[in-house]
């Protein structure tokens, strides 16, 4: 029997299925690929699931459609498919198990973002939050030693405060320091500021008095003993919108250590105003003020000017701001057990939180902003990112904080090898901010994310995906099979 030409049609029909076959197998085992590569990273840091999806290729076209007519229906084209191809492999950014490590610089994000990272050529963002400080002074990643990026602390023109500027472009986090910002090492720091709180009490009798002490700094870091002597000194009355009102009016004298405080402040010379004064100088003459209490509310009268027997004082001389301060100057010395070659330190008390109510007397200190020379033992860091220096010295300060990036299309991202994105066309630019903001999750120290990969899942696409390739392998001899039968017919 001759090989005709309606058999060579057969044939070429064959050929069409046999290709559909192959192109099942090709694109399950990229599949199979996938899921395998996913299995293998059941266990790695921050790892994200892929997934393979499939699409039909081209149809060919035995039949084009007919429209309707007014005398018979249309008829529907007539196509038969010619296999399958790759559509896409899609990364899954789903929210990953969190592992308690406890190891403070292993840090995780709870919800959207990537921390950023520089190779030194260019920014990468990963999920795995494992950091550590180098040699330099840098928070690097562990594995690639690829730099954290953030923004560096710096201190306020205004207030002298450490403070976290986000307007400024991220760059290195590091603990290296400078003379803006702390680092390794925190530099003495001169008292500015000592803030008093709690109660003088109200029915103690005229000349009633009490003493408070807390340490202060100069700026070599020595430390003073600043005692803040209170005598009830006079009750006052004054005239307020029409309303006469009743105060008690307390003197206070400052003092170190070698002064000789003021035990009976002079009444009839009162400056209520701020004044500057050297404590420790030579007639050994403390530093004295006065602050009035309203009698009926407890609280520093502010606003009120008391007027008796030639004496005034206005309370809103002391404000500064919303605070009551009162100002005070010492040149550090040797009498003082300090150093006669640091700087004159100035010292705002404040009494915003001191009042004066019928209950025992327990006015002290709350706080000072100086300190000596402190080194950088560990930091921890909070949800929002911020890296805080714990120093010998007892005080804790910010050393940066972290960036995290976020993408319009995260799945756009192209994958550079140890866990680590970088941008493509299609993912959009980075839109930095810190944590909790701009859409960004929140910052988990001591915990590190696990991989997303569900193994019960990934074995139930395995076994989907070999019925798959046995079925496309099952066409090929099928499709085999009929041309043998068909290759028969010529004998």
């Amino acid at each position: 029997m001759r090989f005709t030409h309606q058999m060579k049609g057969w044939v070429s029909i064959m050929m069409r299925s046999l290709f559909a076959g192959v192109s099942g197998l090709r694109n399950h085992q990229i599949k199979m690929d996938v899921i395998g590569n996913n299995i293998a990273n059941i266990n790695t840091i921050g790892f994200k699931k892929a997934r393979a999806n499939f699409q039909d290729v081209f149809s060919q076209n035995v039949r084009n459609s007919t429209p309707p007519t007014a005398e018979r229906g249309g008829v529907n084209p007539l196509q038969i498919g010619l296999g399958t191809s790759l559509a896409s492999v899609d990364n899954s950014f789903e929210q990953g198990k969190l592992q308690i490590t406890e190891r403070e610089s292993d840090i995780a994000i709870q919800g959207a973002g990537f921390f950023i990272v520089n190779d030194s050529v260019q920014n990468l963002y990963t999920r795995v939050g494992t950091i550590e400080i180098d040699a330099s002074g840098h928070f690097v990643h562990t594995a690639t030693g690829n730099r954290l990026q953030g923004w560096l602390p710096t201190r306020s023109p205004d207030t002298g405060s450490i403070m976290i500027d986000r307007n400024k472009a991220i760059g290195d986090l590091d603990i290296n320091g400078d003379d803006v910002r702390p680092g390794k090492k925190l530099p003495a720091n001169a008292t500015s500021t000592v803030h008093y709180g709690c109660n003088l009490d109200q029915s103690q009798p005229i000349g009633a008095s009490h003493v408070t002490a807390i340490g202060v700094h100069d700026s070599l870091g020595r430390e003073y003993s600043y005692q803040m002597r209170y005598e009830k000194m006079d009750t006052i009355t004054w005239t307020e919108n029409g309303e006469t009102k009743s105060g008690n009016v307390w003197g206070y004298t400052a003092s170190l250590p070698g002064d000789t405080p003021l035990n009976t402040p002079d009444t009839s010379t009162i400056n209520p105003k701020p004044i500057s004064l050297n404590l420790g100088d030579a007639d050994g003459d403390g530093f004295t003020g006065f602050v009035v209490f309203d009698v009926s509310t407890g609280r520093v009268a502010s606003g009120a000017t008391a007027v008796q027997n030639g004496l005034i004082a206005t309370a809103d001389d002391y404000v500064d701001g919303m605070e009551i301060v009162a100002r005070t100057n010492f040149v550090p010395s040797e009498t003082d057990g300090g150093v006669a070659s640091a700087l004159p330190v100035q010292i705002y008390t404040n009494f915003d939180e001191v009042t004066e109510f019928a209950s025992p007397m327990t006015t002290s200190a709350k706080a000072q902003n100086g300190y000596s020379l402190g080194v950088l033992e560990t930091f921890n860091i909070d949800e929002t990112g911020t890296i805080t220096g714990v120093y010998s010295n007892g005080y804790k300060e910010s050393l940066g904080q972290i960036a995290l990036a976020n993408f319009t299309n995260p799945s756009g991202l192209i994958k550079a090898g140890a866990n680590m994105w970088s941008i493509s066309t299609n993912s959009g630019l980075p839109q930095i901010s810190a944590a909790r903001e701009g859409g960004t999750g929140k910052i988990s120290s001591g915990v590190l994310e696990q991989s997303n990969v569900e193994l019960a899942a990934e074995f139930t696409d395995m076994i989907v995906t070999q019925r798959g390739f046995q079925a496309n392998s099952r066409i090929i001899t099928t499709a085999d099979q009929m041309l043998q039968e068909l290759v028969n017919l010529t004998r």
